[in-house]
């Protein structure tokens, strides 16, 4: 009606357009969020066009550059780069969904085809400003199918997120910045997936820990309990990840230089995910609690899952000059996967039975290493 009219109130109805494209970029209708956001942009540039801060586009098209932005609330600019961030986030998010699926039954996205583009959505005294509906990402069209077409999709979004930054910045902008923040990781996480190279997965799981090291420990738990958690599971799951790369291809040329990074990265993972569990343990007696609460129970074992295997990472070499911490190590992880194991069984959490079956596994292997160490330890030195 405000576009009908010719009196467009400009940022709120440029904040309602933009909740509307998050809907349909959340239910992965992503050529109908692009199309939302293209008219958001046109919206825009066409009322900095009527104030004259903009060049003319009385020739029918869009005026260039980003003066329109300086009509907007700040935020609300903001939030026109972080639209734009996210969309390309959850295409290669979904993008990698659906590479896993394996076999010729993967499912077709939501809103296939043009013929499910609704007539309300349609701004038909923008068409000659927006892209042809054609034209637009319409299903699996939407999706990455390699990394050189999943990186185009992560060099879109990164000065989309960064813009965003800008403004929301953690001093005044606490949640909005470290949610941000951790998509931005997730956007790097998921375009290493794609990535061949060990090497160069890795360095793109380092650059995840440099994007989250401003924020660890830099928020009180008191009041912002869920953002720091969420911080130290994803700095851990991002060390996890860079060791994981690291032990896919060790550098035979320089095995001591690939182990000892390995050892590091293990130990970061360590600290992280210590910091995480623990924030779990009672204020006045500091014990874990019986029974971690249904929202975080699933975050919380996987965590402590991971620490086991850290833990395990951490200690790898097992000969005569195996150090008493690294086999102190291997006690903290064997008994940590036995705890696992028993709280999985204690609960009768169904869902959490193979990871318990691996821990047990695990700490099987490692009270072996351990058996092992102790033995090598005692023979005499040559």
């Amino acid at each position: 009606r405000q576009l009908a009219s010719g009196e467009v109130q400009l940022s709120e109805w440029v904040q309602n357009c933009l909740q509307l494209s998050a809907y349909y970029v959340n239910a992965s209708a992503f050529a109908i969020g692009q199309y939302l956001l293209e008219a958001v942009q046109r919206v825009a540039q066409v009322e900095a066009t009527k104030k004259e801060k903009a060049p003319d586009a009385s020739d029918g098209q869009a005026p260039g550059g980003d003066a329109w932005k300086t009509l907007l609330d700040e935020d609300v600019a903001a939030n026109v780069d972080l639209a734009w961030g996210k969309l390309y986030l959850f295409r290669l998010v979904a993008s990698l969904a659906y590479m896993q699926q394996s076999g010729s039954s993967k499912p077709s996205l939501p809103y296939p085809s043009l013929e499910h583009f609704p007539d309300l959505l349609r701004f038909p005294s923008l068409s000659h400003l927006l892209p042809s509906p054609e034209e637009l990402p319409w299903g699996v069209s939407a999706l990455a199918t390699s990394f050189e077409t999943a990186r185009d999709l992560f060099n879109a979004a990164i000065p989309r997120f960064n813009a965003s930054l800008e403004y929301y910045k953690l001093d005044g902008w606490v949640t909005e910045h470290v949610t941000t923040q951790l998509e931005v990781s997730n956007l790097y996480r998921v375009l290493a997936a794609f990535e061949q190279d060990p090497k160069r997965r890795a360095a793109m799981h380092k650059l995840r820990v440099s994007r989250l090291a401003h924020l660890v420990g830099a928020l009180n738990p008191q009041h912002f309990l869920g953002l720091s958690r969420s911080i130290d599971l994803e700095t851990a799951n991002a060390w996890r990840d860079y060791v994981d790369a690291l032990t896919d291809k060790l550098d035979a040329k320089a095995p001591n230089k690939s182990s000892k990074a390995i050892a590091e990265g293990a130990t970061a993972a360590t600290h992280s995910y210590t910091r995480f569990l623990n924030s779990f343990r009672k204020d006045d007696t500091g014990q874990m609690p019986d029974r971690i609460d249904a929202d975080n129970e699933h975050f919380f074992l996987m965590a402590a899952f991971n620490l086991g295997r850290v833990l395990h990472r951490s200690a790898m070499r097992v000969d005569q000059h195996t150090s008493d911490s690294d086999l102190d190590i291997m006690v903290q992880a064997y008994k940590h996967l036995h705890w696992i194991a028993d709280y999985v069984k204690r609960h009768k959490i169904d869902k959490m039975k193979q990871e318990a079956s691996m821990a047990e596994q695990l700490a099987s292997l490692i009270a072996e290493k351990i058996d092992l160490s102790k033995k090598m330890a005692s023979m005499p030195k040559k």
